[in-house]
């Protein structure tokens, strides 16, 4: 919620709107689903929270140029807890091409982006798995057998 509050602060520059927003979504079915799973999907959010902060502190806060570098790496480290993740990817592009006056501060954030979501792939061929395992499953084909009846 902390981030919530910093992420309107920033935006807004209204206290008690970030106040008000943080509160609402402290009570909100969402948050309190997410806190109950006390697994990957909290931690995740958590991770997609920073990336978000980085991301609009960079529009909001000309000085914090470390944010385009941060946004990269929490990006990585988010897909690592959750592959569906990668969908930010063209928002994070578009991010960067946004701010592509800034070439070295784009340059780092791509290229630690890049190192840790290869790293992925690297780790699991490392392990004998196929390069595309952590797209799919040695399980089955869960999208078909997600529409079998159970008899």
């Amino acid at each position: 919620m902390s981030f919530i509050y910093l992420i309107v602060r920033n935006v807004t520059k209204v206290n008690w709107a970030a106040v008000v927003a943080a509160i609402v979504f402290g009570f909100s079915f969402t948050f309190w689903k997410n806190a109950e799973i006390v697994e990957v999907y909290t931690y995740n959010a958590f991770w997609i929270t920073l990336f978000y902060l980085c991301i609009i502190n960079s529009f909001v806060f000309e000085k914090q140029k470390a944010s385009i570098i941060l946004s990269g790496v929490f990006l990585g480290i988010s897909i690592w807890l959750h592959i569906q993740n990668f969908l930010f990817i063209p928002a994070y592009l578009l991010f960067l091409y946004y701010f592509r006056t800034e070439k070295a501060n784009v340059a780092y954030s791509f290229i630690s982006f890049a190192v840790i979501f290869s790293l992925l792939f690297i780790l699991n061929y490392s392990q004998g798995y196929p390069l595309s395992s952590p797209f799919s499953s040695n399980q089955g084909n869960w999208v078909e057998d997600s529409f079998k009846k159970i008899d």
